[in-house]
C-alpha cells in the first residue's frame, strides 16, 4: 500500500460544495497518505485552519500538531490499511485553544477501478443539543436524576432501564431522540465527561479519576479515554494545565 493510487478525487468536489451548506457536520476525503484532498467549511470552522487551501494535502499533524493530530492519523491509517471503516463512533474532538466538541465520526475506504485502496471519505457530526420542549425529553427525567444521584458510580445500560422500569431498548430508543445517539454512548458520555472535569480541574490522580467514573482500572480507563479523544489522560491535562 505505499504506492499511491491513480484515483482520480475529483469526482468528490461536488460532495464537498454540498456539504459546505453543513454547519453542523464536517466532510472530508484523505488520500492514502492521510492528507486532506477535499473538506467542506465546517472543518474549518472547527479550527483546522482559516484558509481552505493551506488544508489541502496537510495531514492533521501539520494542521493541530502532532499531539492532536495523531490520534485522527491512527484512525486514518486503520481504515485504510486494515480496510475497516468506522461506523458511528463517539469522539471528543479536542482543538488547539483546548475547547471540545462531541462528534459522531464515520470513515470508510475508497477503492479505485482495481480494487486497490486509495484514501478514505468521512464525515464528523456535532452531537446536538437536547431539545427540553420534547414530550421524550420529560419521561428521561428518572434517567438524568437517577445519572445526577449516581455519578461516581454509573450504571450499565441494562442497569439503568431496569432502575427507571424502562426496557433497554424503550431506553436506548428514547436517548437516540432526544440526544442523538445511543443509551450506551451517552453513558460513555456521562463518564469521559467527568473524568475531562477531574482532568482539568483538579490535582486527582489518574487511577482515583478511573474508579470514579466506573473504570475497574487506570489501563482500561486510558485505552478508552484514548480511543474517544486521541490523547491520554495524561496529554489532556497536560494541554489542560498549559491552556491554563
Amino acid at each position: 500500500m505505499s504506492t499511491e493510487s491513480t484515483f482520480d478525487f475529483e469526482v468528490f468536489r461536488p460532495f464537498a460544495t454540498l456539504f459546505d451548506g453543513e454547519e453542523n457536520t464536517v466532510f472530508f476525503v484523505k488520500d492514502i497518505q492521510g492528507r486532506y484532498v477535499f473538506s467542506n467549511r465546517a472543518l474549518l470552522r472547527r479550527g483546522h485552519s482559516r484558509n481552505a487551501k493551506a488544508v489541502r494535502g496537510k495531514t492533521p499533524s501539520e494542521i493541530l500538531g502532532t499531539l492532536l493530530g495523531e490520534g485522527y492519523e491512527r484512525q486514518d491509517q486503520m481504515v485504510i490499511n486494515q480496510q475497516r471503516p468506522i461506523r458511528d463512533l463517539l469522539e471528543l474532538h479536542v482543538y488547539p485553544d483546548l475547547t471540545v466538541n462531541w462528534c459522531i465520526t464515520n470513515k470508510h475506504p475508497i477503492y479505485d477501478h482495481n480494487r486497490k485502496v486509495a484514501g478514505l471519505v468521512g464525515t464528523s457530526r456535532d452531537l446536538k443539543p437536547a431539545d427540553m420542549e420534547m414530550a421524550e425529553f420529560s419521561r428521561l427525567s428518572p434517567v438524568l436524576k437517577y445519572i445526577t444521584d449516581h455519578v461516581e458510580n454509573l450504571p450499565t445500560v441494562v442497569q439503568l432501564a431496569q432502575q427507571v422500569r424502562l426496557s433497554p431498548y424503550q431506553l436506548d430508543r428514547l436517548i437516540r431522540k432526544v440526544f442523538g445517539m445511543t443509551a450506551g454512548q451517552w453513558l460513555l458520555k456521562q463518564r469521559l465527561d467527568r473524568a475531562r472535569r477531574l482532568l482539568t480541574d483538579t490535582r486527582t490522580a489518574i487511577a482515583e479519576i478511573a474508579l470514579s467514573t466506573g473504570y475497574s482500572d487506570q489501563s482500561t480507563f486510558t485505552r478508552q479515554f484514548r480511543k474517544t479523544t486521541g490523547l491520554t489522560p495524561i496529554q489532556f491535562r497536560t494541554l489542560a494545565t498549559r491552556q491554563g
